[in-house]
Formats: structure tokens, C-alpha cells, sequence
């Protein structure tokens, strides 16, 4: 076979890119055969892209990770293992008594069901033969511990968010969100944006059409026409400061205005029920609570909806632990749209679910792409999140919730005690947003949370990586967190996330604020004269029960 290369090539030698034409199709340059097109492609496009991460020193990569009790070291020898970095803050995912549950009632209903449930696989998606007896029944109970109307479970919280949001999105809503709001959240807006442009461009086809078939007819629609083509293809969609309520209102006024101004109606602020708040109840890298109560009251003053995402809350808040909504009673406020609930946390399990009003629901699988062309979970995990609900709600949950947040304290106060006290004499910065501790320009800062996830920031990616290298050093193995670098969150703001577990102990927590102590000594982030005497013996691992 023989191969032409007429249009001029680009060769890259030695980091320098030279310029080659060849006209002959008898002689193939070495450009043309040296890679096939794969090879040629992710030269070009991939590789640079992921060096550029390197250089960044944000690339990412896949490492094995042992949650709880034990796991191997490089040696292959047996190591105790305490886990500080995974989002189980039940327990139950970690929980052989968790387990027990859910395999008995999957039995049980296994033999108790007269149709036959695909054990392996859902086959399907909800709307073709993914769609099953059971899945109803949940989410009829779903919908009741959140006291909505009715409920949707999703795949994951990922999908939930997307299917939600580009939905509002490409629908008109006018979109106001926290900046924090998960990538899940800002990319389910730019899927909603892509599609009302989509639809947009559509219809001004669909009316060229008409109108070049009904020229004559000077009387044809021509304010539809007009509203339809002077349509925005891009949605509203801003954002205002963290947990900033006035910063929210001051939005919430320049949209009612902006509405208020382009409508012609006698009382123009009634169109502002277009506006949608979007924000989370628990935020996954700062640990922080959302305002809620505020944040509702706000929306309702200004006409407005809220939708929140209770991934981080769910299991956590709430007298049975519905979460922060259920925290604040907000159940039934009038301006609530809708709810996402995780299960890849607390519960323990996969999926989540949508709670809301039964148009809501309605609506997400008429026009939720995640929904409508994923095949849905299959039947063993839809007893996994119904086991997850009733172990939650229950006395067990609710003992398990207090230990958690008891352990929360605790690590505060260890952390202000051995940490920041000892340096706030020497430092004259206090952030309204954490405790301080700056040493020589560089700063260490405890971000104010009240919930299991506690962030440690340290700016600049590399100190974010070598501080989780040395704590595993520091603790034999024992203590594995993970650095959250730019652009997970923005440069200047890498961070260490710790996360507290209902299976862990104070004699662990004081153990890791120990060695949090200690590595930040060997980074000099604090002065080697603060070293004091530390406890550097692996505590005994906790056994997971209920």
C-alpha cells in the first residue's frame, strides 16, 4: 500500500518544530509511517497535556487504597492501617454487620417476590426493562423519610446533579450558585447551556421554514416569531461568594430588576420564579455549612427556588439523619425545588436520589439525559441503599452520628491546643475562617468546619504532596491523606482533607493531630522549637461494629 503525503508535515526534533513538504506518493517520509494514527494523535494532543499537568505537579494518579484495619507495605509485611481520608463516615460501608443486613433482606426478597430479578444487572434503563416493582417501592419510602412528594434514584450523586441542572438549565431557570458548588453541579449548567443552544438554533430552523412557506401571511405568529429568536442561548448563571448571604442578595436584586425591566407584565417580580439558588448543604473540601434557614428565607422573599445537594449531609444531620434540610426543618418550605442525596458517603453504598414534587420527578425522566440513557442500578444495590436508610434512621445511626461529631470536637480542640495555640503568640494574622498558624510567609490554616471533613490548607501543590508523604512516613504506614491541589480548588488554596469516622477513636484522632504536628515541624511550617513530646506509637486499630 502506498501512502501520499502532499500537504506539509510538521516534525517535531529535539523539542524544535521544522516544516517539511513532500509531493512524491512513491516516497513516504518518515513523519507519515514512524507512529500510526493513535500514536500520532496523543503525541500531539494527550501528551503535552498531561506534562503540563506534571510540571503543575497536579498530575493525577491511581493508587490502591486500604481503608480500614490492615493492609500490606512495600515489603509485603502487615501493617495496622487508620482510616483519615475516606468519605464512610458511618462506617457501614467498612461494616460486616452492615452486610449481614443487606445480603438477608436480598435474600429475603429474593424468595419473597413472585417475578424473577435480574441478580447481575439491571439490563436496562428505568425507562425500558431497567425498571422494576422494587425500585418503585423504595422510592415511594425514600420520598416519605424526606417528606417530599416523590423521589427519582440516580446512579450516582455525579449523574443526579447533571441530569438536575442541565435540565433547569436548558429550560430557562435563571441559575444562581455558590462558588464552591461541586464540579458535578457547574458541569451539569454547561451541558443545560450547550442544549438550549442546541434547541435554540433548532427552532429558528423550524420558524426559517414556516415562514418561507407561509410568506403570504403577514399575520402568521409574528410575536412568537420575534419572542423565539430574540431568545438567549446562554441561560443566566452566576455565582456569588461562599455562604455570602448578602452577597446572594445583592444577585437575587439585580436579577429581579433585570426580570422586573424586560417584561412588560403589572407585577414583574412574579417572573423571578425562574430564578433557582443552587448550593450545598455540606461543602466537600471545606467541611463548612450552608446557611440554609437564610438562604431559604431569601429565596422565598424574592420568589425564588433552591435546590440543594445533601451529599455530605445525608447520614450526618437530622434527628434520624436526613441530612441538613431535615436539620432545620426545611422539609416543607415553599421554596424548596429539590434535593440530591449521595449514598457514596454515609450510607455507605452507591447511587442517590432526587426528592421533590411529583412534576419534579416527572420532569427528570422526561428530560434528565443522565437518567433517560443510563442502564440504572441493579437490584442487589437498591437493597444496599434501602438497608442504608433503615440502619441510618434508627438508634444505631443515631449513636453512630454522635460518636463521629464527638470526634470532631475532639480534633478541634487537639488541633488548637497543640498546633495553633502554641504559635499565636508569634503570629499576628487571625482569619475570621479558621485558626492561623504563619510561619516565615507561609501559612498553615484551619478551616472552620463543625463536620466530619476538617481541611488542613497548605498552599502550593508540591507542600500539599510532601506533607501527605511524610505523614505516612512519620506514621509507619498507618496514616495515608490524600493532598487536594489546584485545580480541584483554586491555586493558593491546596488543602489536606481529613475526614472523621464513627469507627475511628480518640486515641486515634490524638495520634494523628500528633503527627499533623510533627509534619508540619519537618516542612518548617512550624519552628522546630514548638516539637513537644509525641505520641509516635501506632494505637491499636478499631473494629467496625454497630
Amino acid at each position: 500500500m502506498t501512502t501520499s503525503c502532499n500537504a506539509a508535515a510538521t516534525v517535531v526534533m529535539d523539542g524544535r518544530s521544522t516544516t517539511s513538504t513532500t509531493t512524491s506518493s512513491s516516497i513516504v517520509s518518515s513523519s507519515c509511517v514512524s507512529s500510526s494514527p493513535t500514536e500520532s494523535f496523543e503525541r500531539t494532543h494527550l501528551h503535552p497535556a498531561l506534562e503540563r499537568r506534571r510540571r503543575l505537579g497536579s498530575l493525577r494518579t491511581l493508587t490502591p487504597y486500604h481503608s480500614h484495619g490492615t493492609s500490606l507495605d512495600d515489603n509485603g509485611n502487615t501493617q495496622s492501617f487508620l482510616d483519615f481520608s475516606s468519605n464512610d463516615y458511618l462506617g457501614l460501608a467498612q461494616s460486616q454487620q452492615q452486610h449481614d443486613i443487606v445480603q438477608e433482606i436480598y435474600q429475603q426478597q429474593q424468595e419473597q417476590q413472585q417475578q424473577t430479578y435480574h441478580s447481575l444487572g439491571s439490563t436496562g434503563s428505568r425507562l425500558l426493562t431497567g425498571d422494576s416493582q422494587y425500585a418503585h417501592t423504595l422510592e415511594r419510602r425514600l420520598a416519605q423519610y424526606h417528606q417530599q412528594p416523590a423521589a427519582l434514584v440516580c446512579n450516582s450523586g455525579y449523574d443526579a446533579n447533571l441530569a438536575v441542572l442541565s435540565s433547569l438549565t436548558a429550560h430557562g431557570a435563571i441559575l444562581l450558585l455558590d462558588e464552591l458548588c461541586h464540579n458535578s453541579i457547574q458541569m451539569g449548567i454547561r451541558m443545560g447551556q450547550r442544549r438550549k443552544t442546541q434547541n435554540h438554533t433548532q427552532q429558528k430552523e423550524n420558524q426559517s421554514t414556516n415562514d418561507n412557506n407561509n410568506n403570504n401571511n403577514e399575520n402568521n405568529n409574528n410575536d412568537q416569531t420575534t419572542s423565539t429568536i430574540t431568545t438567549s442561548t446562554n441561560s443566566t448563571v452566576r455565582s456569588f461568594r461562599h455562604n455570602s448571604v448578602n452577597g446572594l442578595e445583592t444577585l437575587l436584586q439585580e436579577e429581579v430588576s433585570s426580570i422586573s425591566t424586560s417584561t412588560s407584565s403589572s407585577q414583574p417580580t412574579s417572573s423571578s420564579s425562574s430564578i433557582v439558588i443552587v448550593v450545598e448543604s455540606i461543602y466537600s473540601m471545606d467541611g463548612d455549612a450552608a446557611p440554609l434557614q437564610e438562604i431559604f428565607d431569601l429565596a422565598y422573599r424574592y420568589n425564588a427556588c433552591v435546590v440543594v445537594d445533601e451529599a455530605h449531609g445525608l447520614g450526618v444531620y437530622g434527628v434520624r439523619g436526613m441530612g441538613l434540610i431535615e436539620e432545620y426543618q426545611l422539609q416543607h418550605h415553599p421554596s424548596l425545588l429539590c434535593a440530591i442525596y449521595t449514598f457514596g458517603k454515609a450510607a455507605g453504598c452507591h447511587g442517590a436520589v432526587v426528592c421533590g414534587s411529583n412534576t419534579m420527578i416527572e420532569f427528570l425522566y422526561n428530560f434528565g439525559r443522565p437518567i433517560i440513557y443510563s442502564t440504572t442500578l441493579p437490584y442487589h444495590s437498591l437493597v444496599c441503599i434501602d438497608c442504608a436508610y433503615q440502619t441510618m434512621r434508627n438508634d444505631t445511626g443515631q449513636r453512630l452520628r454522635h460518636h463521629v461529631l464527638d470526634l470532631v470536637q475532639t480534633f478541634r480542640r487537639l488541633m488548637t491546643d497543640q498546633v495553633v495555640a502554641t504559635i499565636r503568640s508569634g503570629s499576628s494574622t487571625d482569619s475570621s475562617s479558621g485558626s492561623c498558624i504563619d510561619c516565615g510567609g507561609r501559612m498553615s490554616l484551619l478551616v472552620e468546619s463543625q463536620s466530619p471533613i476538617q481541611a488542613i490548607l497548605i498552599p502550593g501543590n508540591q507542600r500539599c504532596v510532601d506533607f501527605c508523604k511524610m505523614m505516612y512516613i512519620r506514621s509507619n504506614g498507618s496514616i495515608r491523606l490524600f493532598p487536594i491541589r489546584s485545580p480541584t480548588v483554586p491555586h493558593g488554596q491546596e488543602r489536606v482533607r481529613v475526614v472523621l469516622h464513627a469507627f475511628n477513636t480518640k486515641e486515634q484522632v490524638q495520634y494523628l493531630v500528633s503527627m499533623i504536628r510533627l509534619c508540619l515541624i519537618d516542612l518548617q511550617l512550624l519552628p522546630p522549637s514548638l516539637e513537644m513530646t509525641t505520641t509516635t506509637t501506632t494505637p491499636s486499630r478499631y473494629q467496625s461494629k454497630l
